[in-house]
């Protein structure tokens, strides 16, 4: 079981999943998960979990389907950045959370 699935992939980008759609989601799930090593991997974490995996895994398909590299949120005229995007991301998935040991 994954914190995300392709279809909440595709929700999140409104788009159909794709073989490349499922490496990034596959790619994002390892980066929360080493992100978060204190989640149980195999448990449903959560609405904001799955959608930091989304996020993560949109970006990561936006730069492997771009030829120029990862193209900007700018044009739409939201001034929405990449940066952005990553730090939600990680703001979502809980990164700089304490954890007790």
């Amino acid at each position: 079981m994954a914190w995300a699935t392709l279809e909440d992939l595709a929700d999140h980008m409104r788009m159909s999943g794709d073989d490349a759609m499922g490496r990034a989601l596959e790619e994002a799930q390892d980066w929360a998960q080493r992100k978060r090593p204190d989640l149980d991997p195999f448990a449903y974490q959560g609405p904001s979990i799955r959608k930091a995996v989304c996020i993560y895994a949109g970006l990561l398909y936006r730069e492997g389907s771009s030829p120029q590299g990862i193209p900007g949120y700018e044009s739409e005229g939201g001034g929405f950045t990449d940066a952005t995007a990553y730090y939600r991301a990680l703001d979502m998935l809980g990164n700089r959370k304490p954890v007790v040991r």
